[in-house]
């Protein structure tokens, strides 16, 4: 049983990705950083995870200036399946902000590694 989409993109090399479980332990730890939704909002309503701020990818560009300019920790980005979170850090990455990483397999990897009660539609 894979959660993952077949379509799965790869386009960040994995230093740039994280796994679940490795997030887990960024809020064990009380690790600063942001952790950015980038599902439309009617996906974010359904579940997410604590703490995070919904920017969706569709107007990321937009709102990029206001995310690189307040930040001063990591941006860790996560989405429904890891594949717009790999474009989101991409667009990050290309505008300058370095310290940024997604969430491998996004929130069904959480709900499959970290959280079997995260629900996950």
């Amino acid at each position: 049983f894979c959660l993952q989409a077949p379509s799965a993109l790869a386009i960040l090399p994995s230093i740039h990705r994280i796994s679940a479980k490795e997030y887990s332990s960024y809020l064990e730890n009380d690790q600063p950083h942001l952790l950015l939704d980038v599902r439309e909002p009617h996906q974010y309503l359904i579940s997410a995870l604590p703490h995070s701020v919904n920017v969706p990818l569709s107007i990321l560009k937009d709102k990029l200036h206001e995310i690189i300019a307040s930040q001063k920790t990591q941006i860790i980005v996560v989405c429904r399946r890891g594949n717009d979170s790999q474009l989101a850090v991409e667009l990050l990455r290309e505008n300058g902000y370095m310290d940024s990483f997604d969430i491998t397999g996004g929130l069904e990897s959480w709900t499959q590694d970290v959280d079997p009660e995260f629900p996950i539609y």
